[in-house]
């Protein structure tokens, strides 16, 4: 990808826009030897060619890094990078919405086993609507935080795909 920056200006503004720290804390439970007050949209380190960041948030975990490198190309920057998850957070989210429906399911089983017609709906279909909700929620919500993420670095630093 193509930045429109020229290499200099690429590296002071993914400079001025980082909180120098370790972006791997952002994803997990670390997240809270991390709050910042700061109004940069980034979290990592930036050196001369390589940059690993993640979105500079207090409450909310990104289990995301991109992590990539940059260098000249005529009189602007090409820059390499990939998204790759943050393992435990990304994990945690995944799994957890896994435990929730197979829980759910569980206790739909032991409701309809035990059901009678009494055409009442019994509080344990509302609870398994839920965590399928939930479930489905949470990998929705994953996804787009991706492609946000994604979305603010590009924008940022105005890459283009060519």
């Amino acid at each position: 990808m193509i930045s429109e920056l020229n290499f200099e200006e690429f590296h002071k503004t993914l400079n001025e826009l980082t909180v120098e720290g370790t972006p791997s804390y952002k994803g997990n439970l670390l997240i809270f030897f991390t709050i910042n007050f700061s109004e940069k949209p980034f979290y990592g380190f930036v050196s001369k060619n390589e940059f690993a960041i993640s979105k500079n948030s207090n409450i909310k975990s990104m289990p995301y890094i991109i992590r990539g490198d940059f260098k000249k190309f005529e009189d602007k920057t090409e820059v390499d990078y990939e998204i790759k998850p943050i393992k435990f957070g990304y994990y945690w989210i995944k799994l957890m919405s896994i435990i929730f429906l197979i829980i759910a399911l569980l206790a739909l089983f032991v409701v309809f086993s035990t059901f009678n017609n009494s055409g009442e709906i019994n509080p344990m279909i509302l609870v398994f609507f839920f965590t399928l909700f939930f479930s489905i929620f949470a990998n929705v919500d994953l996804y787009l935080k991706k492609k946000k993420f994604e979305k603010l670095f590009l924008k940022n630093l105005k890459i283009k795909n060519i």
